[in-house]
């Protein structure tokens, strides 16, 4: 399912699919801008192989049944999912948060997110000018990423001022240590938890 966006909306899934989706928000901006979240769907726990095989389980399908969820019969005995399989396991996320000011759907975008990628114009110096502009400073993305309680925060958006970002980090990083600046063309790998 893939839904287009318009202004007014307040919050709308833009894609379904089968092991993740993508959510949209109305973010500030002098003119209509989105925000984006991707969310990977929480996961299947993980089959204790040893215990299953020591409850009798021989066959493929048997390890698939519990994983889903179904219980498994094995010589007269029902064996519960719950018996050999683990904790379900949260997927991974990215938030993606620019031309913005700082803002309630900006931060509700990057909730726990594993990555935060958001602007950070201006420094902190330059705050007048990021509210003129509709934009925000490094400050105040670090502001939002710890008070999202995102895990990694990546800077980008800087106005041409900046012949490098390292200021940008360093104000960000005060308030929110796990900052950098993003890199172009840089591949950054979300790792799911075990």
């Amino acid at each position: 399912r893939h839904v287009g966006l318009a202004g007014g909306f307040s919050h709308e899934v833009v894609f379904d699919a089968p092991d993740y989706y993508v959510e949209a928000r109305p973010i500030e901006h002098r003119v209509f801008a989105a925000g984006y979240r991707f969310q990977e769907k929480v996961r299947p726990g993980k089959v204790d192989g040893e215990q299953a095989q020591a409850l009798g389980f021989r066959e493929n399908w048997q390890f698939e049944a519990v994983k889903s969820g179904t219980p498994v019969t094995i010589d007269g005995r029902t064996i519960q999912p719950e018996e050999v399989v683990g904790p379900a396991r949260p997927g991974v996320s990215f938030a993606y948060v620019l031309d913005t000011m700082p803002c309630a759907a900006g931060r509700r975008l990057a909730e726990g997110v594993d990555l935060l990628l958001h602007e950070a114009t201006f420094t902190e110096e330059a705050a007048q000018r990021a509210e003129e502009t509709g934009h925000s400073t490094a400050q105040q993305a670090a502001t939002i990423a710890k008070k999202a309680g995102a895990q990694h925060l990546l800077l980008t958006h800087f106005s041409a001022r900046y012949t490098d970002p390292q200021p940008l980090v360093d104000e960000a990083r005060a308030v929110f240590p796990n900052t950098e600046a993003a890199e172009e063309l840089r591949a950054y790998v979300l790792t799911p938890p075990a």
